[in-house]
């Protein structure tokens, strides 16, 4: 498998295209929610509210989670060498030690 990347920000070979996006707004809801554990409905695999696109961008819209506060968002999309999605997976670059469970800005700031 290549794993180099393309000009457009893919790591891909000739089958599939990892990108990664820096708003939940670059999938629409309908295809974040499909999807397991995103919706309510989902008995076989259990609903998580937190990996919803209602909670997810309500984070990002109401700026909480967005690069000024330290959470730049960096969603990636699996998709096929056509561009159709196959996977998601939410991912945040946190920028800075707040939230965390031991703050130990020592050794940060070293």
């Amino acid at each position: 498998m290549d794993q180099g990347d393309d000009d457009d920000g893919r790591a891909a070979n000739a089958d599939y295209a990892i990108r990664v996006a820096a708003r939940i707004g670059a999938f629409t809801c309908v295809e974040w929610d499909g999807f397991a554990g995103t919706t309510r409905g989902d008995k076989e695999n259990g609903y998580n509210p937190l990996v919803s696109f209602a909670f997810l961008s309500a984070l990002e819209d109401s700026g909480c989670a967005v690069r000024r506060t330290g959470w730049q968002g960096h969603h990636l999309r699996l998709e096929t060498a056509q561009g159709r999605l196959l996977g998601a997976v939410p991912c945040y670059l946190k920028s800075h030690s707040q939230g965390e469970y031991v703050f130990d800005h020592g050794w940060s700031d070293a």
